[in-house]
């Protein structure tokens, strides 16, 4: 989507965690919230991507996603905003996926191997 996804050798294929449906309907809502600011808004989302860039303006009418930049952003402003006890400077998007993904790989009878 973003040229950021690294493509799998053939054979391969990549796995999907499942969501909570607490999560599931915390996206779900905040999908339907972005469609009415968007429309609201004279923008579309061609795509119909949940996390939209809806900082740039030529970005968004071109349905681009949001960035790892702004997403960090995003988490660390979150972060703070729970108080999260750790130096929130050091939080991103790739330390939370590392650490889902050590959560899973701790989790007792998970296949670690596919």
């Amino acid at each position: 989507m973003n040229h950021h996804l690294k493509g799998r050798a053939r054979g391969f294929s990549r796995k999907t965690l499942p969501l909570s449906s607490e999560i599931y309907e915390i996206l779900r809502s905040f999908h339907k919230r972005q469609k009415t600011f968007l429309r609201e808004n004279g923008e579309g989302n061609k795509n119909d991507y949940i996390l939209l860039n809806l900082r740039d303006g030529r970005l968004t009418s071109l349905g681009v996603p949001i960035g790892q930049a702004a997403m960090n952003l995003i988490i660390k402003r979150v972060s703070k905003e729970v108080k999260v006890n750790f130096d929130s400077e050091k939080i991103s998007c790739y330390n939370c996926r590392h650490t889902v993904a050590s959560k899973w790989a701790n989790t007792p009878g998970i296949a670690l191997f596919f």
